[in-house]
Order: C-alpha cells, then sequence, then structure tokens
C-alpha cells in the first residue's frame, strides 16, 4: 500500500528531498522543513533512502515520522565530523525543548565513524519510538552510539527530564542506547549485535529507568551501568552477551526480575569496583559460560549490596561467588546445578571475602543444592582464602554432590540444614 502522511504533516519530499538528490540538497531540504513547519505539523518521512548530513532539532513541539523502516535518513559520512555529537548526529536536538516526537524511521550509519543515529540534550523532553538504528560504528573512539542521550558538559542545567525510547531497535550499532547524565525510560527495546554494549547509562543520580528491554549478543555487556546512581533495570533479557548486567562503580541501583542467559564470556551479573548499595533481587541466571559465575560481586569496596531472591543454575562455576568483596548480604537465594564446567564449584562461593552475611535470620536462608542425575555442584557454600567473619546460618545446603560446606577461615556457622 502506498504511504499516506499523517494527518497534519508535510513529506519532507514537499520541500525538495528525494532518494535520488545528493546529501547536501536532502540535507538542506529536511532542515528546511525542521524549521518551517509550525509546532504539531509533523515532518513526514516517505519510504526511500534518503542521504543526508546532520541536522538539527531547534523547536518545541516538533514531529518527525514516517511509515517504519520503509523511511531511511542515510548518513552521508563525509559530511559527519567523527566523536562529536555536534556535526556527528543525523538528528540533533538543541536547546530545552518540550514535546517533540521521533518516530516509525531508520537512521543508516554505515561507513561513519564515532557518530550517532539521534542525539536528545540540552534538557530536552522527547520521545522516540519505533526508530530502528543501525551500523553506527567507530574507529576513531569506542564512543559510536545508535541512540543517545547526553548532558551538554558540566556547565549545562541537566540531569534531562522525560526523554522516552520505545520499542526502538539498534543493529550492529558499536554502543546501542547510551544514556548519560540524562533521566531516560526506555522501554520494549532491543539492542542487537553491538561490538560493545547494548545499552549504557552513566551519570551521578540519572535516574534512568529500563523494562521490558533486550540484548542479544553484545560484546561487552547487554547491560552496562558505569559510575551511575539510582537506576531501574526491571524484566529485561540479556542472551548470549559477554556480561549480561555489569554494575560499575555506581551507587543506589535497582537490578530485579531480568533473565540473563547463555553468557559468552564473563558473569551473568556483575556487582564490582566501589559497587555500593545496590539491590539485585529476583533476577534469573541461567547456562553462564566464559567466565562462568553467574552472580559475580567482586573487588575492594563493592560493599553494602543486598543480593536477594535470584535464581542461578547451570553455570559454569559457581552460581553465586563474591571475590574480595564485602560486606554485602545474599539471602533467599536459589542456587542450584551448578559448576558444569566439572571441578569444585559450589551454589555460593567466596574468596577473600570478609563480613558477608549469607543468609542471616530464619526466613532468609539460601537454598544451594544439586538435583540432576550426575551432580556437578560440589558443595553448597565454599569460603577460601582470606574470607573471615562472614555469617553463615539458616541456609539449606542439602543435595549437592560433595557436601554442605567447604570451609576455610573463622566464620560463624550455624542453624543450617545440610
Amino acid at each position: 500500500f502506498p504511504w499516506i502522511p499523517p494527518p497534519g504533516s508535510a513529506p519532507i519530499t514537499d520541500f525538495g528531498a528525494s532518494p535520488t538528490k545528493s546529501a547536501v540538497d536532502n540535507q538542506a531540504a529536511i532542515q528546511a522543513a525542521l524549521d518551517t513547519l509550525p509546532p504539531l505539523k509533523s515532518v513526514g518521512i516517505p519510504p526511500g533512502i534518503f542521504r543526508t548530513g546532520p541536522l538539527v532539532v531547534s523547536k518545541s513541539k516538533t514531529w518527525i515520522t514516517g511509515p517504519g523502516e520503509a523511511a531511511v535518513l542515510k548518513a552521508e559520512p563525509s559530511m559527519y565530523i567523527p566523536n562529536q555529537s555536534v556535526g556527528g548526529s543525523t538528528l540533533r536536538t538543541i536547546g530545552g525543548l518540550t514535546e517533540v516526537v521521533m518516530m516509525d524511521f531508520a537512521l543508516d550509519g554505515a561507513g561513519t565513524d564515532t557518530c550517532f543515529g539521534i542525539t536528545v540534550r540540552d534538557g530536552t523532553d522527547a520521545i522516540v519510538q519505533r526508530v530502528t538504528a543501525y551500523e553506527w560504528f567507530g574507529v576513531l573512539s569506542q564512543r559510536a552510539r545508535g541512540l543517545n542521550v547526553q548532558r551538554n558538559g558540566p556547565s549545562s542545567a541537566g540531569p534531562f527530564r522525560n526523554v522516552s525510547f520505545l520499542n526502538c531497535v539498534t543493529r550492529r550499532c558499536q554502543i546501542g542506547y547510551v544514556m548519560h547524565w540524562s533521566n531516560t525510560h526506555i522501554a520494549g527495546c532491543i539492542a542487537q549485535d553491538a561490538p560493545m554494549d547494548g545499552y549504557y547509562i552513566d551519570g551521578l543520580e540519572g535516574r534512568t529507568t529500563l523494562v521490558g528491554n533486550t540484548a542479544i549478543r553484545c560484546n561487552r555487556a547487554g547491560f552496562n551501568l558505569i559510575v551511575g546512581w539510582f537506576n531501574t533495570l526491571r524484566q529485561n533479557r540479556a542472551e548470549a552477551c559477554a556480561t549480561g548486567i555489569q554494575i560499575y562503580d555506581s551507587r543506589g541501583n535497582l537490578v530485579e526480575k531480568n533473565i540473563v542467559v547463555d553468557g559468552t564470556i564473563s558473569e551473568g551479573i556483575t556487582l564490582r569496583a566501589n559497587a555500593i548499595e545496590n539491590v539485585l533481587r529476583e533476577n534469573i541466571v541461567i547456562g553462564q559460560r566464559g567466565g562462568g559465575e553467574g552472580i559475580f560481586v567482586f573487588q575492594p569496596g563493592t560493599r553494602d549490596n543486598l543480593v536477594e531472591g535470584n535464581e542461578c543454575y547451570l553455570n559454569l562455576r559457581n552460581g553465586i561467588f563474591s571475590n574480595g568483596a564485602g560486606p554485602n548480604i545474599f539471602r533467599r537465594n536459589v542456587s542450584f546445578n551448578n559448576g558444569k564446567g566439572g571441578g569444585v564449584y559450589g551454589g555460593i562461593a567466596f574468596r577473600d571475602s570478609s563480613g558477608n552475611v549469607i543468609g542471616g535470620a530464619a526466613g532468609d536462608g539460601n537454598r544451594c543444592y544439586d538435583d540432576q542425575p550426575v551432580k556437578t555442584q560440589a558443595y553448597g557454600v565454599i569460603t577460601s582464602g582470606t574470607s573471615t567473619n562472614n555469617v553463615i546460618t539458616f541456609n539449606d545446603l542439602r543435595g549437592n554432590r560433595d557436601g554442605a560446606f567447604l570451609l576455610v577461615g573463622s566464620n560463624e556457622v550455624h542453624d543450617n540444614l545440610t
């Protein structure tokens, strides 16, 4: 069926844009549409591949709409500035705009170097919905992004407010989605085949929310929080990523009811490098290969975190592993049938980790077991190295291959089912 522009829209072809014209001509035509159409009158992108240079959205109530992936804004590499949001984004907002909507079109970045599909910045309220971005790579640096929310340097008034990515898709972008110092809501999105991260979140007090998103085959992390505070990751899925979810030097984040499956290189969920006061709750971590830990808590300064009610099973090594971290609380977790790579691994294991609580009170205990015909999980709880002053109480550790415990160091151990 032919594309019919939505009521109140004007297609960019009315301003002279055409799939047969040069990127210079299309850039001028599309920019004219963005600059001259009145508020709430949509800039329509018809089906076709429109080569263009960077474009700027400078007015509130700007709507940009198309019929879906058949409408493509194709970046002309020679017109882009590498490693810069200014001059390096196909669509970039400037000024504190409101009611900016971009929906139902695609952004092709093939051939650009460290550039971005969409950049929302300067405190703009925006909705980006059903937009597909692909082939945004970087050679100059590792910062190429499909969809990007970015604070405008330390002198800006950020963080941002009310930026939403809804049902968007990124494919083969170096990083699919970046939320930098931003209040962003991301729901129902997909990041696929990213050489680095599917979703990257940083910035103090960003308060980004990710709900119901998917990361597939991302070579660093499906979801990567770095120096991020008070963000929420809920009901997301990471599949065949190097690490499913990484919480790095971040504070006060809630990570709950996510599914991490079939990790390829590192761990399912990682708390590391001064990760403080985060909550990992009711996540499911299955079949991690590579590094092999289901949940990995490590490095000095990673403390005061709550790991609660998670299920970890069929992982290559330990279901939950703490290395050099603490104090943290581990309670109500179920860790079973781990150690699939062979060797001596446990449901919950500690190396050089002190002051942790494993269980701690009646009703808070962990359940660690192996119910396979050929058992692979050696012990329920393992401590090694300099692990001392841990409280290991009220856990159910029956049914493992070699026993309930393999303990080293002075720890408080009682009221466990063995």
